[in-house]
């Protein structure tokens, strides 16, 4: 019983996450979208900016760009919110290679100073659902040969 309840927690757990994915994903997309100009793009260390990582993927995309909304100037370092992946320094650089000097620039229209290049990936809906209803499926297989069949 204990697994059971391990393996629903987890897996609600799991989906949580993923439903916040999937807000996030759809509240950047709805954001007004302008033009910007990429000043600065280069690979980092993590901790740079207060971040950890797995020892083999302490490298991330870091781009400086600045845009305007109304009469004011905005400088923004996000590629994605709520932050951008780690991998290799080689992945880095190469996804670096394919962000274009003139981007479209996604802002919150409440605070024009949150903003980002693209919406969170969806594959981060995926990453955290997937496990989530494997997890939750599992626990009720469970619980279902233990309610017909006895103890397993």
């Amino acid at each position: 019983m204990l697994a059971v309840l391990l393996l629903s927690v987890l897996g609600v757990v799991s989906l949580w996450s993923a439903r916040y994915w999937m807000r996030l994903r759809r509240q950047v997309t709805a954001w007004p979208v302008v033009r910007g100009h990429v000043t600065a793009r280069h690979a980092i260390q993590p901790t740079d900016r207060g971040r950890t990582s797995m020892p083999a993927f302490r490298w991330a995309p870091d781009v400086r760009f600045t845009y305007r909304v109304g009469d004011t100037n905005y400088v923004g370092d996000k590629i994605w919110l709520p932050w951008s992946w780690t991998h290799t320094k080689a992945t880095a650089e190469a996804f670096l290679a394919t962000i274009p000097d003139e981007v479209e620039v996604r802002y919150d229209p409440t605070d024009p100073q949150r903003s980002c290049l693209y919406p969170p990936p969806y594959g981060n809906v995926l990453w955290y659902g997937i496990p989530g209803l494997v997890l939750l499926g599992v626990g009720g297989l469970i619980l279902l040969v233990q309610a017909v069949g006895g103890t397993p």
